[in-house]
């Protein structure tokens, strides 16, 4: 497993992102703010730390390079999600913003989050300031398994502070549910529609566990 997780990181160039910073007249700061991450983040970047292709984009763009000229060996192969439907959730977590480190602190929470939620890949795609919110895409069935381990305390040690999901998730959920049907050529209507509604108490389930969760 842990190949696995670490193989959807991949290695940067830290000496030709330095390069690309110093002929650009930058400090640290200069990059780290343009790119849209913390100061330590674009430190350990430039040591050559493993980080998500997310942050090296940002990081290329920032330097008007392209992410493949700033990184060591191939990128990880593109997911072979198969027809899954992913939502963006949005974690907070204790650490404050200028003070995570993207080569770290979200390897080690995107690697935590795969072990624990029955192993498949999941991807950032998004990393914002304020309180430290961290976006990632994941699976109903991810989503769900979430809500249960982080109302039972099992993902405690992660330094989550909340979860949040689009406002819109049920009426998207029921939406997809009913378009997934209509593909269908043959359908048993009555199973499939209890199939929905048990899905659908599951979803409700998971989402007032978080809301517990948060207001304790």
């Amino acid at each position: 497993m842990a190949n696995k997780l670490k193989n959807r990181t991949v290695e940067p160039d830290g000496e030709a992102i330095q390069r690309l910073r110093i002929e650009k007249g930058w400090r640290v700061e200069d990059l780290a703010k343009r790119a849209g991450c913390s100061l330590k983040t674009v430190e350990n970047v430039e040591n050559g730390e493993n980080i998500y292709v997310y942050t090296l984009k940002r990081i290329a763009n920032a330097l008007g390079s392209e992410p493949s000229e700033l990184l060591i060996g191939d990128a990880p192969p593109e997911r072979m999600r198969k027809k899954e439907r992913v939502w963006k959730i949005t974690f907070e977590v204790s650490t404050p913003y200028d003070e995570f480190d993207e080569s770290s602190g979200l390897v080690t929470l995107l690697q935590a989050l795969v072990s624990r939620l029955g192993g498949k890949e999941m991807e950032p795609v998004g990393v914002k300031e304020g309180s430290t919110l961290i976006e990632i895409e994941m699976t109903l069935e991810q989503f769900l398994e979430l809500a249960e381990a982080y109302a039972d305390g099992r993902l405690d040690d992660l330094n989550i502070e909340s979860i949040g999901a689009p406002d819109d998730l049920l009426e998207e959920v029921a939406k997809a549910t009913r378009d997934d049907d209509r593909g269908r050529r043959f359908v048993n209507r009555r199973a499939r529609q209890r199939k929905r509604q048990e899905l659908q108490e599951r979803l409700q389930r998971a989402l007032l566990l978080l809301n517990r969760k948060q207001h304790k």
